[in-house]
């Protein structure tokens, strides 16, 4: 799913490479950044920017069509301007983490955006975790935003996230997925960054690479690192 044109929109993959674009959108409303988990009864759930904060749509028909349940957490309860999409996890103990950042605005001038998160145990109702991830206030002080995150084997988290300094994509890794120490240079030129888990244990992130002319990009890795 991504957003243009004013809604949703879906393409489909037999294998997550070239993909047909289905017609119309799947849902009008929201400003942008979707991330899709399918939930233990099947349903479908997308977390999307709108007004004030991040809001949540359900769709029982394979993605085919979405309701609006509403706003899950909001820029004030975040203490922040406006919220990026999310990138959400599941925790070894079963509940939910959320990350996303203060959104920044084209043109805007360049200043270092926080990265936060807030937990779960049911996906609706969100409790702000205590601090800053990455970004002003946290260990690693450095602007990230837009971020995306997966959990890993051995119960630590993993986030990717655009840096607007130099235009790169990062990620960092931590233990509780709340304090992070350390980050590497993934790529050069790229945000917006989504994950998928592919057969064989890799992963493919799909991303935009400033290109309005052809869109998304991928990258894949067979080892998931």
């Amino acid at each position: 799913f991504f957003f243009a044109g004013g809604g949703y929109r879906p393409a489909v993959s037999t294998d997550g490479l070239p993909s047909t674009q289905e017609e119309g959108t799947r849902l009008p409303q929201g400003s942008g950044q979707s991330r899709v988990l399918r939930l233990d009864d099947g349903r479908v759930r997308m977390f999307h920017i709108s007004a004030g904060g991040i809001s949540s749509s359900i769709s029982t028909d394979e993605g085919l069509t979405f309701s609006l349940e509403g706003q899950r957490i909001s820029a004030g309860a975040a203490g922040l301007s406006q919220l990026s999409g999310p990138g959400i996890v599941r925790l070894p103990d079963g509940r939910w983490r959320m990350y996303f950042s203060e959104l920044d605005t084209p043109g805007a001038a360049i200043v270092p955006l926080p990265l936060k998160s807030a937990s779960s145990t049911n996906l609706t109702t969100w409790t702000m975790d205590p601090g800053v991830r990455i970004g002003p206030g946290a260990t690693l002080t450095r602007s990230a935003a837009h971020p995306t995150a997966i959990a890993n084997a051995d119960g630590s988290v993993t986030v990717f996230y655009f840096r607007n300094a130099d235009m790169r994509l990062y990620s960092a890794t931590s233990a509780d997925g709340l304090s992070f120490t350390t980050e590497s240079a993934v790529l050069e030129r790229a945000a917006d960054p989504d994950i998928v888990s592919v057969p064989g244990g890799g992963l493919r992130m799909y991303y935009n690479w400033f290109d309005a002319a052809t869109g998304a990009y991928t990258i894949s890795s067979a080892r998931g690192m």
